[in-house]
């Protein structure tokens, strides 16, 4: 059995029920959820206090009393917190559980590495400061983003009531031809339940965060990711969007 533990803040009620159903069909994999102190999302010295690495650390050594065999911090905080901060957690959990771990941000930049993804356009729940901050730390590792939308939510519960029809519509509204790529980042947003019918329309990977979790988690499991019954064909076609991408078709 392989085991994946994943930190998410208190307030989602999307990851545990999203992950499930993505891994429903397959008795190999079992998922485990640990939670930490987080009720608003917002650019403050009170609200990084919140993010304390201790917390989640103990959030890690909790699931590892269980003997995971690999960790996901599932939240997309490292957007406006720094890659770095993801980047040290990582370090940090490795070090403290012996075990591999990711983040949404750093699963999200390799699905867009592993697509070959240049440009994107990014959906959000949050605001738009934060929705900059974010966008500023795909741009500095060479990404362009092509148009941006933040639904302004603050209180992090809320994000899970944006339907799947406002979603279709943000992205509707950004959209410029031939980006690359569509990016649904917040993991309390039901990016999944659109994915689909994003990736039909626009015929682009669409890379929603709750989904590239458990698809990084599943490759440092050393596990394949061409697995059906995720919400989006990007994981089963990567190679057939770059390589339409590299043709230099375009996309209406």
């Amino acid at each position: 059995m392989n085991r994946i533990g994943m930190i998410i803040p208190s307030s989602n009620t999307v990851v545990e029920p999203i992950t499930t159903k993505l891994l429903s069909e397959y008795s190999d994999i079992s998922v485990h959820f640990a939670r930490f102190g987080v009720t608003t999302i917002e650019v403050s010295d009170e609200a990084r206090r919140r993010f304390s690495e201790d917390a989640l650390l103990e959030a890690a050594k909790l699931l590892n009393d269980a003997d995971m065999d690999v960790i996901a911090y599932n939240a997309t905080s490292g957007g406006w917190l720094g890659m770095e901060w993801d980047t040290r957690l990582c370090d940090r959990i490795g070090g403290l559980t012996g075990k591999p771990a990711t983040t949404a941000l750093l699963s999200l930049l390799e699905a867009m590495d592993y697509c070959r993804i240049g440009s994107f356009c990014y959906v959000s729940p949050s605001t738009d400061s934060i929705v900059q901050s974010a966008i500023a730390q795909f741009e500095r590792k060479g990404y362009s983003c092509t148009g941006s939308r933040g639904f302004g939510i603050t209180m992090n519960r809320e994000s899970s009531n944006i339907k799947a029809d406002d979603i279709l519509a943000a992205v509707e509204d950004i959209w410029v031809p031939n980006t690359d790529a569509i990016v649904l980042s917040g993991t309390n947003m039901r990016g999944s339940a659109c994915a689909a019918r994003l990736e039909e329309h626009y015929e682009v990977p669409v890379l929603d965060t709750v989904d590239t979790v458990l698809w990084q988690c599943m490759r440092l499991l050393g596990l394949s990711h061409n697995r059906v019954g995720f919400g989006a064909s990007w994981m089963n076609e990567a190679e057939n969007f770059a390589n339409k991408q590299m043709e230099g078709i375009t996309y209406e």
